[in-house]
């Protein structure tokens, strides 16, 4: 749906709003506030009453709402971004499709909102369309309310959500990475397949949560309650606290420093290291150095190993299923009857220090690596070095070798 452009002068507005309170307190002359596409950008409106008002497609970035009632409002595809929404009711708002990115939405009660993405008909032409997912990055959704509210498909990444309530929410399938969930009571709420990666749930109540298939990779999750929480399939490091105290404080630092992005913690290496059998699965392993070890027999599925050193590691009957080694180097690495289902070598772009895009790509080099009866079923190694690599015996269904170099590959 497209942004409001529908312009209302001063005089046009006052006279909605006043039609809108009679219609809200049921006297006569009253009507329901139409304002739909309507351009109110940068109006301060503090504390008005529009709730069960039309606000689809309208434009409300950087409006001030504070305390107002919206309750029930239609707000389908507005663009609310930078508003200030502190402490309103959006009790049962329709704001599928919303636009929310860097709002202040403290304090708000957003109980039973709908947030999903959404379809639209426009009668007159007779065309229908969609409107994007809720869009809700960066927001501050500290002590709001949301409970009930279904948040499907949201993209919530980045925002401050701390001591928020969002008992018996459904957030299926939502982007939440690197959110602040600390305090926050998620009791019983819906989160299958939802992105939690770097998220901080310290404190947080997910008792009888549904976490099936979440992403929970670098979550800090320190006295979180996780009785009766579903976490079948779920993706998280468990803290390898069956490694020896040497390799666990190396593990430790490195997760640091993943989530530090490198200002403190150090990063992982673990050249020549014996770890036979080892559980690392679920951890982000990016541009660590594993060469040389022995990692006969581990678990290393769900990981990260982006830009990672694994060159003649021994990684045989090692589980790196739906793992990510964009751009790692595995050269001579012994992949004998290791299981690679649905895992990724594929290519990263090269930053300049000061963050900026070169347009050069490292993609993964794998060359003389022997994968002898490994199971490469849908493995994705599109664009990868695979010059010297021994496929013998090994299961290729479905794997994607497009642009991949093969040149000696020894079937």
């Amino acid at each position: 749906m497209p942004e409001g452009d529908r312009v209302m002068t001063p005089a046009e507005l006052v006279e909605t709003i006043r039609k809108h309170e009679r219609f809200v307190q049921a006297k006569p002359g009253g009507a329901r506030a139409n304002l739909k596409m309507v351009n109110l950008a940068g109006l301060k409106l503090p504390k008005i009453n529009l709730s069960h008002a039309i606000l689809c497609g309208a434009t409300l970035t950087d409006t001030v709402f504070s305390g107002a009632n919206m309750s029930f409002a239609d707000l389908f595809g507005a663009n609310l971004e930078r508003a200030d929404l502190q402490e309103v009711i959006f009790f049962r708002a329709d704001l599928r499709g919303v636009k929310l990115k860097g709002a202040k939405l403290s304090g708000a009660d957003l109980r039973e909102a709908d947030f999903r993405p959404g379809a639209y008909l426009d009668v007159g032409k007779s065309q229908t369309g969609q409107v994007g997912r809720a869009d809700l990055t960066n927001a501050n959704l500290d002590k709001t309310s949301l409970d009930q509210a279904n948040l499907s498909d949201a993209n919530l990444s980045g925002a401050s959500m701390i001591a928020a309530s969002l008992k018996n929410a459904t957030m299926v399938n939502a982007d939440m990475a690197g959110v602040n969930l600390s305090g926050a009571n998620l009791e019983s709420a819906k989160l299958k397949g939802v992105n939690l990666s770097g998220a901080i749930l310290d404190g947080a109540n997910l008792k009888r949560a549904q976490l099936e298939g979440a992403n929970l990779r670098g979550a800090k999750m320190e006295n979180a309650n996780l009785d009766g929480a579903d976490l079948r399939d779920a993706v998280m490091f468990k803290g390898g606290e069956d490694l020896p105290f040497v390799v666990r404080e190396v593990v430790k630092g490195h997760k640091l420093w993943v989530e530090t992005r490198g200002r403190e913690g150090s990063r992982a290496q673990l050249q020549g290291h014996t770890l036979p059998g080892v559980d690392l699965s679920g951890a982000d392993w990016s541009a660590s150095d594993f060469s040389r070890a022995v990692l006969h027999g581990s678990r290393l599925n769900d990981c990260v190993f982006r830009l990672a050193t694994l060159t003649a590691a021994d990684l045989g009957k090692v589980d790196l299923s739906r793992s990510d080694f964009s751009g790692a180097n595995l050269a001579q690495a012994k992949l004998v009857g290791a299981i690679l289902r649905n895992t990724i070598f594929g290519s990263v772009e090269i930053m300049r220090p000061d963050g900026s895009k070169t347009g050069q790509f490292m993609r993964a080099n794998l060359t003389g690596a022997d994968f002898t009866r490994a199971d490469l079923t849908n493995c994705d190694l599109r664009g990868a070095n695979l010059t010297g690599v021994t496929l013998v015996d090994a299961n290729v269904r479905g794997t994607n070798f497009d642009g991949a170099k093969m040149d000696g590959v020894k079937r």
